[in-house]
């Protein structure tokens, strides 16, 4: 049963708001301004995080547009939109290269990876149902014939 009564432990809850802007941005910001390496190194891991999300976006568009074979004009409109991304990787890839420095190898890879197996997964989901109507015809053709026999 809870007491009305206080207790003498300090609350682990903040009794006012929490300024972050006070608390986290600004010294962040300060940290920034005193040390120039630390802003460009934001950057790049930002331009690396980038380039790694854009290459995970096409390991997944690019299995769809194998399955919109039906839908010429979604599938046409997908491919702009991997020839953009590649622009945009392209892009990306030229301000690395201007920082002197190159793409996370390792985000790449993870990000692409899990994107294939999203892509994949998707496959998965629109192939099984299918295969299953048509296993379902088939017992019930195959049932038809038996009862004709």
């Amino acid at each position: 049963m809870r007491s009305n009564t206080t207790s003498s432990k300090a609350s682990v809850w903040p009794t006012k708001p929490i300024d972050v802007k006070a608390t986290v941005a600004l010294p962040l910001v300060a940290a920034m301004t005193t040390h120039p390496d630390a802003l460009r190194e934001f950057f790049v891991v930002g331009l690396r995080n980038v380039r790694a999300v854009e290459k995970q976006a096409l390991s997944i568009m690019n299995p769809q547009i194998v399955r919109l074979e039906s839908y010429p004009d979604v599938a046409d409109r997908l491919r702009a939109h991997v020839a953009e991304t590649d622009g945009q990787i392209a892009r990306v890839d030229q301000l690395l290269a201007s920082f002197d420095t190159s793409a996370s190898t390792v985000k790449d890879f993870g990000l692409s990876l899990t994107g294939g197996m999203a892509a994949k997964a998707q496959w998965i989901d629109e192939t099984l149902p299918m295969v299953t109507r048509r296993y379902a015809d088939l017992y019930a053709e195959a049932k038809s014939i038996a009862a004709k026999v």
